[in-house]
Formats: structure tokens, sequence, C-alpha cells
């Protein structure tokens, strides 16, 4: 409960395969659905990783360019959460 949500920041290695990272991503996001907490992705590398990048979004996570751009949505989606729960505590 401590948590709010998940960054999930990969600049994939050169011997991974990305798109084994992005499928392991989308396993793990299920658990984060059980808990109604957002999940959210940064991949580097540009045209590396658009195969894998269109799969997560596929998957229904959203992918940001920088870790910032993901930060700032992370922010956005746990000030929204609270909102939503204080206006039904009311």
């Amino acid at each position: 409960n401590e948590v709010g949500g998940v960054i999930v920041i990969c600049v994939p290695p050169i011997f991974i395969d990305p798109m084994d990272i992005a499928k392991a991503i989308v396993d793990v996001k299920a658990i984060f659905d059980e808990k109604k907490k957002p999940m959210i992705a940064c991949f580097m590398s540009g045209d590396v990783v658009a195969e894998s990048i269109k799969f997560l979004k596929e998957n229904k996570i959203p992918v940001f360019q920088t870790p910032e751009r993901a930060a700032r949505a992370m922010q956005k989606l746990v000030l929204r959460k609270k909102i939503i729960e204080r206006l039904q505590s009311s």
C-alpha cells in the first residue's frame, strides 16, 4: 500500500532482446492491475526499441521516451487517484 505506482526505466543492453523485457513488463502489469496501481514504462534507445514500445502500448502500458516525462505522468496519475479517493470518501 505504500507504493503509488511503478515506473520501469529501460535502456536495453545489446545482449538482451528488448521484446523480452517488454513481455516481462506486461506479465508483471497484471499484479499492479489487481492492486489498482499504475505502471508506466520509459524505454530509451529510439528505433532499437520501436517494436517493444508498440507491444507495451498494445497492452495498455503508457511509454515515455524520458524518465522526466514518465515521472510527471506518474505524479498526475497518483494525484488523480488521491482526488478520486477523497471525493468517494466524502
